[in-house]
C-alpha cells in the first residue's frame, strides 16, 4: 500500500522493495503488480503530474523486475537444453550427470554444447565432480 503512497513514504517502499533479495516470497509478485500497474496507467495516458510521478518512480522497479525475468527464463531455456543434450548424447540423466548442470551453466553455452558432444560421460564427470 505504501508503494501508492506519496513522496518519501512512496520513495521508500519502492527502495525496499528493490532491495529485497530476488528468492524473497514477496518481490516477483508485487513486480509483477507493479507491471500491471504500469500498463494500465500508460494504456489510459496520465492524466495529471501525479500519475506521471508515479509511473517515473515505479520504473525502476518494473525494470529491475524485468531483467530478472529475462535472465531466469534465459538461464532456464539453457538449461533446458543442456539437460536435452545430455539425454540425446547418453540416454538418460543420472544423479552423476544430473550433479555437473550447473557446472555446465557457469560455461558460454557453445563450450557447454562442445563438451556434451564431444566429451566421453566420464571425462565430462573428471572434469566437473571434484
Amino acid at each position: 500500500m505504501r508503494l501508492l503512497g506519496k513522496g518519501k513514504v512512496r520513495q521508500q517502499a519502492i527502495d525496499e522493495l528493490i532491495a529485497l533479495p530476488e528468492d524473497h516470497v514477496l518481490r516477483g509478485p508485487v513486480l509483477k503488480l507493479i507491471y500491471n500497474y504500469l500498463k494500465n496507467i500508460e494504456g489510459q495516458s496520465p492524466k495529471n503530474r501525479e500519475e506521471k510521478e508515479l509511473i517515473m518512480e515505479l520504473s525502476p522497479a518494473y525494470y529491475q523486475w524485468e531483467k530478472e525475468t529475462i535472465e531466469k527464463g534465459r538461464r532456464e531455456a539453457i538449461q533446458l537444453y543442456l539437460e536435452s543434450q545430455l539425454k540425446i548424447r547418453f540416454g538418460q540423466i543420472d544423479e552423476a550427470l544430473a550433479s555437473i548442470i550447473e557446472s555446465l551453466l557457469q560455461l558460454p553455452v557453445d563450450e557447454s554444447s562442445r563438451l556434451i558432444l564431444q566429451a566421453s560421460r566420464e571425462e565430462l564427470l573428471a572434469k566437473f565432480v571434484a
